[in-house]
């Protein structure tokens, strides 16, 4: 295959691949020509039979308070399709396992050894030499510098000037405000003169601010600071900015919030109307993603920074557990999560694009790139065909495009293999049954933070409808249920594990499955208690989560039935020789890929307020 772009107007005969849009070859190792099997039985829709339950009259004064009822909220729960016996075990075929094994044609997984840590300069001398083929006009790729020494007033005038102005619509103008993208008041901040300010999620402390984990009430000022933060806040280039808003506790994955004004993602769509955020880290991706600022930090438990992120275009990052390290990738000491060896919960950016999540990670984790960064082009990748068979097939059809103008240009030098890391094939019922073993892991750990100490009691008592359901929910998972959701998370890292030997060290798949819906009338003021639209958006992002491995979502262009945002997740099978450093710089090709086609390009948000800003 002639991998120049040129070719195509050289050769105008030739019939063009739809996905990686170069002359078709018949070179059967390439993905993009290959058809891909949907699983209508695994889609997100049927994982959990329960409805909408987000009219505002019935979640708040009906259902909301029978469940508060134990033996109630059981049968509730029985009727969303989470039984005693739930989740299912999770079963990987032998034949599956047995292609998993290594051979003579495969890349070989490479021994994870001590390795020299580089400098900062040297890494990012590196990624500064992976660019795109023609330059670049992205409102993406705006410099850092232009955020040097903006304040708190100029993004008030800048959201007020947008509102103002011809280029949004009605609509437009209505659905994001400041109190929906911020906590506190603007006009209260004073940030740091000639610095980059980043957004910080509410659920990680700063001295002397609540941790309001997006609840009502009156909370405890903190008297530290979440470790990583503070290490970022201290560098010469960042400063921070503690006005974030998200779902409430992260228990759902809309990223409505009935604590705060009204917040939408920023793109409309074909239609025009408002739609969902994503969540949980909603705020600090619509100031990313809107233009007011170029980083925001989240915490991660089931697709919380990369949800949104997917959701509005921009980068989303998941760092990893880091097990075999002394110190993890990124300290959450002094955090909602800093103590539990078991979290779910990891920390993670989310930024206008790779490069600046890379600045970020440098300037606030304690780990260091390693020379193995300088060989991240023999990292062995794999297409997931059972994730690309759950999504939607409009997303699956972009991510696919994405995947075959990487190949065309990046891949045909490089082991690229096909996986199924579900084993959809022989066992339909993994996706199910892994999705509900998140939801019963997460939903359990979000109790104990909704009990603990981080919380006040005015804050439990005046939390939205929806999060009092989920945790009444949450309250009936027995013992039982938490041993098989643990079990079949420790079989899928074995499974993970027979991959990681078969030399694949990075699997490519949608971020999630569907693009941002419309809001429903009653949720801005009620939250949605919708278990099936959270388990839909989280299905794919949470197996990360489940295997405590990085992961980052990279935007691939607009889908063509809704013309709304796509996300590709690079997901690593490892955190050992695999780190966040290396997936950033094969991240950074896929970024490339975005600004050298039209196809995969991302518009600029229908509500964007970074030109109004001074």
């Amino acid at each position: 295959m002639d991998t120049s772009i040129t070719s195509l107007t050289q050769n105008p005969s030739a019939v063009n691949c739809e996905f990686c849009l170069q002359p078709k070859s018949n070179d059967s190792t390439l993905f993009c020509h290959r058809e891909i099997k949907q699983y209508p039985q695994c889609r997100a829709k049927n994982l959990v039979p329960s409805g909408r339950m987000n009219k505002g009259f019935l979640l708040k004064y009906i259902i909301e308070p029978l469940s508060r009822n134990a033996t109630i909220a059981r049968i509730m729960r029985s009727i969303s399709g989470l039984p005693d016996s739930m989740p299912a075990r999770v079963t990987f075929s032998d034949q599956v396992r047995k292609q998993a094994s290594p051979d003579d044609d495969v890349l070989s997984a490479r021994v994870a050894g001590d390795q020299e840590t580089i400098t900062n300069e040297e890494y990012l001398k590196i990624l500064s030499g992976i660019l795109p083929e023609r330059e670049s006009d992205s409102h993406l790729d705006k410099p850092l510098s232009d955020w040097r020494g903006v304040n708190a007033k100029n993004m008030s005038d800048a959201i007020i000037k947008a509102c103002q102005s011809d280029q949004l619509s009605e609509k437009g103008k209505g659905c994001i405000t400041e109190q929906g993208i911020f906590e506190q008041s603007l006009t209260d901040r004073d940030l740091i003169h000639n610095k980059v300010p980043v957004s910080v999620k509410a659920e990680y402390h700063l001295n002397g601010f609540t941790a309001t984990h997006g609840l009502k009430g009156e909370g405890g000022k903190q008297t530290i600071t979440t470790r990583f933060v503070e290490k970022l806040g201290a560098s010469d280039e960042f400063c921070l900015l503690q006005t974030n808003t998200q779902h409430a506790l992260g228990a759902g994955a809309s990223g409505i919030n009935p604590k705060d004004g009204p917040l939408a993602n920023t793109y409309l769509g074909k239609n025009g109307q408002p739609k969902i955020p994503g969540g949980s880290t909603s705020g600090g991706s619509v100031a990313v993603s809107s233009g007011l600022v170029p980083l925001a930090i989240g915490s991660d438990g089931g697709g919380s920074t990369r949800i949104p992120a997917a959701a509005m275009g921009i980068v989303g990052v998941k760092s990893g557990k880091a097990e075999h390290r002394h110190e993890p990738f990124f300290d959450q000491t002094g955090g909602a999560y800093g103590d539990n060896p078991l979290s779910l919960v990891q920390p993670g950016y989310e930024a206008i694009n790779v490069d600046v999540v890379a600045r970020a990670c440098l300037a606030s984790s304690s780990v260091r790139p390693d020379e193995s960064c300088y060989d991240y082009r023999k990292l062995g990748v794999a297409i997931d065909l059972d994730t690309m068979g759950i999504a939607n097939p409009a997303v699956a059809e972009k991510c696919q495009q994405a995947i075959g103008c990487w190949q065309s240009r990046h891949g045909q030098a490089r082991q690229v293999q096909e996986v199924h890391l579900m084993d959809l094939e022989h066992s339909p019922g993994n996706a199910k049954s892994l999705a509900l073993s998140h939801l019963v892991l997460f939903g359990s750990e979000e109790l104990q933070t909704f009990d603990s100490p981080a919380l006040s009691d005015d804050q439990r008592a005046q939390a939205d409808p929806e999060l009092k359901l989920n945790m009444n929910l949450a309250r009936t998972f027995n013992d039982r249920m938490k041993r098989n959701a643990s079990e079949n998370r420790d079989q899928f890292k074995q499974y993970l594990k027979s991959l990681k030997d078969r030399g694949v060290d990075v699997i490519l798949m949608p971020t999630i499955p569907e693009v941002s819906r419309d809001i429903i009338s009653g949720e801005q003021q009620c939250g949605m208690a919708d278990l099936r639209g959270s388990l839909q958006l989280s299905q794919l992002t949470s197996l990360a989560n489940l295997l405590d491995v990085p992961a980052i979502t990279v935007p691939v262009g607009h889908d063509i039935k809704d013309d709304m945002p796509v996300g590709l997740t690079l997901m690593s099978t490892s955190d050992r020789d695999c780190n966040l450093y290396q997936l950033l710089l094969l991240a950074k090709e896929f970024q490339n890929v975005t600004r050298d086609h039209d196809e995969l390009r991302m518009k600029k948000p229908d509500i964007y307020f970074g030109d109004y800003l001074r």
